[in-house]
């Protein structure tokens, strides 16, 4: 049983252990949500296990969008990441706070279709401007 934010950190990067221990860990920041958590979330969006990628996108979208700017911030460094704007596109579809869906709309149609990779850089940048 994880006890505390070092130790579900640690866990989720650590490959030798199961998915189901790593996503363990995932669901322990999710119950337990810290900012310190959502960069490691946020790497885990590229992970390989599609299971873990699926578990970090629902766990993010459970944090508040002020808090999400490791997202942004990735989404703008690798905007090629087919991976990163799917884990994206399933945080930003399911976020919690009504009134923050209609401030990602703009960033979530970027994240698909033709153009995504050059869409999503601009629209997380006007998020990122936005939310700052």
């Amino acid at each position: 049983m994880i006890t505390h934010l070092d130790e579900a950190i640690a866990r989720i990067n650590d490959t030798h252990l199961t998915t189901q221990e790593r996503e363990e860990a995932i669901h322990y920041l999710k119950q337990h949500p810290n900012p310190a958590g959502v960069a490691p979330l946020v790497q885990a969006l590229e992970d390989g296990d599609p299971g873990i990628r699926w578990a970090a996108a629902e766990a993010l979208s459970a944090f508040p969008l002020a808090e999400l700017r490791p997202l942004l911030e990735a989404l703008v460094r690798s905007p090629d990441s087919v991976w990163l704007r799917e884990g994206a596109h399933h945080v930003l579809t399911h976020l919690r706070r009504t009134e923050e869906i209609q401030q990602v709309q703009a960033l979530r149609d970027a994240l698909q279709g033709e153009g995504a990779i050059y869409a999503t850089e601009m629209a997380a940048v006007k998020l990122l401007e936005h939310i700052s």
